[in-house]
């Protein structure tokens, strides 16, 4: 009892086209991770960004209020100190004195709680910061794990890709070329027949 031959036919284009998809989809996919990896480095590094200029205006924010509150203590210090100087008769400077420290000690209420305000932003800033160190961390690991990814679909691809010249290769030498020579030769013969006939009916 003779065993059925396997389809070698579809087989080999199985092996090509298979290989071929793979090898697409590999590359396709490694594409996309060196894309991801890179709009996330693209991220991070706006962020950075954007925590550095928000660090360097809190800074100059609180060293101007700093100046404006030394600025506003020394005036107070002076202006205490030119009260008790200004005679009884004077009460209208007098008064105009404590109207003016009155101001500059809102003045100074009102510094007083930006500053917290400020500090409270820097502190947050600085939680943003931390979360950029660890965000950069995770790049890194993401960066590693993506080149040990794309370096493992490269080897993926060229092998699929093998696979793919391999099967046409197959297909073409094992099955497209036999069936050319039995092609040719079939026309050669029906040609060959053909001058028979045409020799025999030239006898008769």
């Amino acid at each position: 009892m003779e065993l059925p031959s396997l389809p070698t036919d579809s087989f080999y284009k199985f092996f090509s086209i298979s290989g071929l998809v793979g090898c697409i989809f590999c590359l396709s996919l490694g594409s996309k991770a060196v894309s991801d990896l890179a709009s996330q480095g693209f991220d991070l590094e706006l962020q950075v960004e954007k925590a550095l200029i928000e660090s360097r205006y809190l800074e100059e924010n609180i060293d101007t209020l700093h100046s404006l509150h030394k600025k506003a203590n020394e005036q107070m210090q002076n202006l205490e100190s030119e009260l008790p100087t200004l005679s009884s008769k004077r009460e209208t400077d007098k008064a105009l004195v404590r109207e003016s420290m009155a101001q500059i000690k809102a003045g100074l209420n009102e510094s007083k709680e930006l500053h917290k305000k400020i500090l409270a932003t820097m502190k947050e800033q600085e939680l943003k910061n931390a979360e950029i160190k660890v965000g950069r961390k995770r790049l890194a690991d993401n960066e590693r794990v993506t080149r040990l990814l794309i370096n493992f679909m490269i080897f993926l691809s060229i092998s699929l890709g093998l696979q793919s010249a391999w099967g046409f290769i197959m297909w073409y030498l094992k099955i497209q070329v036999p069936q050319d020579r039995i092609l040719q030769n079939e026309v050669a013969s029906l040609s060959t027949k053909k001058g028979n006939k045409s020799g025999a009916s030239g006898a008769e």
